[in-house]
């Protein structure tokens, strides 16, 4: 029922192998209103861009690569999440964001779509709010969200072990592991 929102997200994918570490991060300004209207602004990090959808016209700009493109607003903006341009804008990770899935018309099945095991894990503090710690599991990662506890619950915090697939990607280094993290904040 939610009509829209709007917020901050931070992302950032720790990956270490060796005795090397790297980290990457960065923060957007997001917003959203039913059914096709959208704002995501890269306010600081490299990875990302921005994306503005008015309703008739998605416009997309990635500074990485210099490249800007419009289209006609579909009516579902699931269309422009599933291409490779959004994916960019968005910082490479935009489905483990979950921002795709509650801009979703169905964001419940989007969310658990390939979700073998859902656990709940107790509860838990993040920044000042308390929250419920949901676990999940997929074939080839487990991820993690923190849902703030009471009349508004909101998707605090999200994480994801995206060691499993890195390490199957040819030519990926011996005990690679990364873990993304994406943090939301109503300012």
């Amino acid at each position: 029922d939610l009509k829209g929102f709007t917020q901050t997200m931070s992302t950032e994918m720790k990956i270490s192998a060796a005795d090397k570490q790297t980290s990457m991060a960065s923060v957007f300004k997001v917003s959203f209103a039913r059914p096709n209207k959208f704002y995501l602004n890269l306010e600081s990090g490299k990875m990302g861009g921005q994306m503005v959808s008015d309703g008739k016209t998605v416009y997309l700009y990635t500074p990485v690569l210099n490249k800007y493109m419009s289209v006609p607003a579909p009516e579902n903006l699931s269309q422009i999440f599933d291409t490779i341009d959004y994916q960019i804008v968005g910082g490479g990770f935009s489905s483990m964001s979950l921002i795709e899935s509650m801009c979703n018309s169905d964001p419940y099945n989007q969310i658990l779509a390939d979700v073998l095991k859902v656990e709940h894990l107790g509860q838990e503090k993040v920044g000042a709010d308390e929250c419920d710690h949901l676990r999940f599991t997929q074939k080839e990662f487990t991820w993690d969200m923190w849902v703030k506890q009471g009349k508004e619950p909101w998707i605090v915090q999200v994480t994801a072990d995206m060691s499993k697939v890195l390490a199957n990607k040819p030519g990926a280094p011996q005990g690679i592991s990364a873990l993304l993290t994406c943090s939301y904040t109503n300012t």
